[in-house]
């Protein structure tokens, strides 16, 4: 097997240091720094973990694309190229689209450590706004999945409730994210930092069981539960405000 292979974070920062020296040598004077993110920056990366680093340049052209999701030598290595005014706009001030799962990620710093430092001590603004606006523009979405999950129940079709059931679970965690104005850590702890929200609709507790458990064959149940989430989240998010339905197929271009 070729595409899978054990690395330890020392074999990681190896291939890091290689991959600085190709940076400079490409880019030049236009390399600002260099940053790492996910496991690998945290220190906890483990046997196939991927590598993820983020290359900030001076410009990048509009009709141009650097970004690399390559698998070398068994490693899955993954360098997104931005400017620091993109960086910003995106993940820090305009798009809040996956502040869920990068919001609490501190770059380690690789090369030119003020900058990434600088960058890390950023906290966006109107931080509740941002994250109930997420919420409105996920809700469709939520309401499509659980209507599917509902609907694929009632026709008793086994498969697809096992593919649409964690795509509602996943949702369910991304919006309760937005709602406690929380950003997850890691995919491997969504779970664990969700059950110590304090805000979360009921049935939610359990929705996870099942989903740890793997006992969402029980569809009488998960159908319960499922009903009871949409309902309280749709009372919680209602009484902070959002407008989450049109009352008139007139305003649907507004």
């Amino acid at each position: 097997m070729q595409g899978i292979k054990v690395y330890n974070h020392n074999d990681r920062t190896k291939v890091v240091n290689q991959i600085v020296k190709l940076l400079k040598h490409q880019f030049k004077d236009n390399l600002v720094a260099v940053a790492a993110e996910g496991s690998y920056a945290r220190g906890n990366d483990k046997d196939f973990s991927d590598l993820e680093l983020t290359v900030f340049l001076k410009e990048i052209s509009k009709d141009t694309n650097y970004n690399i999701h390559k698998i070398v030598d068994g490693l899955l290595i993954v360098i997104v190229f931005d400017t620091k005014e993109s960086f910003v706009k995106k993940y820090l001030s305009d798009d809040f689209s996956v502040w869920y799962a990068s919001g609490s990620e501190d770059m380690l710093p690789i090369t030119n450590k003020h900058f990434i430092d600088k960058l890390n001590k950023i906290i966006p603004n109107n931080i509740e706004q941002k994250c109930l606006e997420q919420i409105k523009i996920r809700w469709p979405q939520y309401q499509e999945i659980t209507a599917k999950l509902l609907n694929n129940i009632n026709g008793e079709d086994l498969e697809a409730v096992s593919l649409v059931f964690p795509l509602i679970v996943k949702e369910t965690l991304v919006i309760l994210s937005y709602l406690n104005q929380t950003p997850y850590t890691t995919l491997a702890r969504y779970i664990f930092q969700a059950k110590k929200f304090q805000i979360k609709p009921k049935g939610f507790v359990e929705l996870i069981n099942m989903s740890i458990d793997g006992k969402y064959t029980n569809h009488r149940k998960l159908k319960k539960i499922a009903l009871e989430i949409f309902s309280d989240l749709e009372s919680i998010l209602e009484s902070k405000g959002l407008i989450l339905y049109l009352d008139k197929l007139e305003r649907l271009w507004q």
